[in-house]
């Protein structure tokens, strides 16, 4: 699809270098550091119900494992005539060929528009039609459904779609192939794949100014918005969720958010390639397996909604049942906080609840333990920065203003108890949305 290189105008980029807050790093550059680093250390696991949910066995990747199955299918893409800047549907749950998709497609510098597992027939003609996908990845099944087959039903309303293609195990492709889909088997890279993926780098090198995602938002409007992002943007954003928990290599982090907006990625994807640490996938939400999985895998760190961590921290029967003895730090956001709930959490396990605000769109807001150890605080205000002398924790605040405006005078609100409009600023913004929307 034309126009998804170069997004942001050169003045910004110059001045954003300058500022230290962009560098010439990519997404897949900083997963190829990590596999260098991390070696044979764990990287990725599969949710622990996917043989219910996808029907094959849940699987365990180190960093060297990852690289080798992203080199194998970002050879295939190209063997299929994928090429950098075309666009890739993506409806897959999270696990392991998700995350595959993501980085094999940025190493060829591919773009990829992630759609929400829910989505049906009129979602996924909207969005691929306003996208112009090229490919639509998918899997065979999602419990009772068949994604594939849907996907191929729609294919005739989607001019620009090439390739649709199921990305799985063996066992999960279906006893009758499905006509026109291709089929994409998690293996190993040959050396010959491995060849054709480097040659097919160093004539086309990605450009962090190129867009990486396309993902999508409402907003007020019934129709989908797609919002445009970039290396820069998105790694610059990847920041503000490594500092306000204080992510390092030692962790290990649950994923419970799908995986195709700010809290999948930039909250849980990011930070993991920033660090180098151990994620595990989580789909769909569910209670049992959520505990299951922090006991087992020593979890030390996770997203959660606000009402989730409200029903637990007040269901002692449940309480007594469960180990949550790695946490050692939530997050949680799209909502205010409860005073009561961030204060439980703190007080009565000694893990501090961070209050996330973050868009599509925008920059991360954060209000993390060290900024306000007063747990009443963290759950109902944001740092004001760019407005005050204050040093703020996150390297973020030396890069981003925020600020309260009244939409009638234009004047900002610098006293509590006065609603108004937020208003950002920096290098986190994204550059635009798809077609000017």
């Amino acid at each position: 699809m034309a126009g998804l290189h170069g997004l942001h105008p050169a003045e910004r980029v110059q001045a954003y270098l300058k500022q230290g807050c962009w560098t010439r790093e990519t997404i897949d550059g900083v997963f190829r550091d990590q596999v260098a680093l991390r070696g044979d250390a764990p990287a990725l696991v599969d949710p622990a119900n996917r043989l219910s949910l996808v029907g094959s066995e849940p699987r365990r990747l180190t960093w060297n494992e990852l690289e080798q199955e992203v080199t194998h299918a970002a050879a295939w893409l190209l063997e299929h005539g994928v090429r950098r800047g075309d666009v890739i549907g993506m409806q897959l749950p999270n696990g392991a060929e998700l995350v595959q998709t993501y980085l094999a497609a940025w190493t060829i510098g591919a773009v990829v528009s992630p759609l929400a597992m829910q989505y049906r027939e009129r979602e996924i003609v909207t969005m691929a039609t306003k996208a112009e996908f090229d490919v639509l990845v998918t899997c065979h099944a999602l419990g009772d459904r068949r994604p594939a087959e849907a996907v191929c039903a729609a294919r005739k309303r989607i001019p620009s779609l090439r390739l649709v293609v199921a990305f799985g195990a063996e066992d999960e492709r279906p006893e009758s192939p499905l006509a026109g889909v291709l089929e994409l088997t998690p293996a190993v890279a040959t050396a010959d794949e491995r060849q054709i993926v480097e040659d097919y780098r160093a004539v086309h090198p990605n450009d962090p100014n190129d867009c990486v995602t396309i993902a999508w938002t409402s907003g007020t409007e019934s129709e989908p918005k797609g919002v445009l992002r970039t290396h820069y943007d998105w790694l610059c954003f990847s920041w503000a969720t490594v500092d306000a928990p204080g992510v390092t290599a030692d962790d290990v982090l649950l994923n419970t958010f799908p995986m195709i907006n700010m809290a999948g990625i930039n909250g849980m994807l990011l930070p993991w390639l920033r660090t180098g640490c151990t994620l595990v996938q989580h789909h769909p939400f569910d209670l049992g397996t959520f505990f299951q999985q922090i006991a087992q895998e020593r979890v030390s760190y996770t997203l959660a909604p606000p009402a989730l961590l409200w029903v637990i921290l007040n269901d002692q029967e449940l309480l007594d049942k469960v180990d949550l003895s790695s946490l050692t730090r939530l997050g949680s956001g799209s909502m205010p906080l409860q005073v009561p709930m961030v204060r439980g959490w703190q007080e009565r396990f000694g893990i501090g609840v961070i209050n996330f605000f973050g868009s599509n769109e925008g920059v991360g807001l954060l209000s993390n333990t060290e900024d306000f150890p007063d747990p009443a605080l963290r759950a109902r205000y944001f740092p004001n920065y760019g407005h005050s002398e204050r040093r703020w924790s996150s390297r973020i605040s030396e890069w981003i203003e925020a600020k309260l405006v009244d939409p009638v005078t234009g004047e900002e609100i610098t006293e509590p108890g006065w609603a108004g409009e937020l208003h950002i600023r920096g290098p986190m913004i994204f550059p635009k949305y798809l077609n000017g929307d």
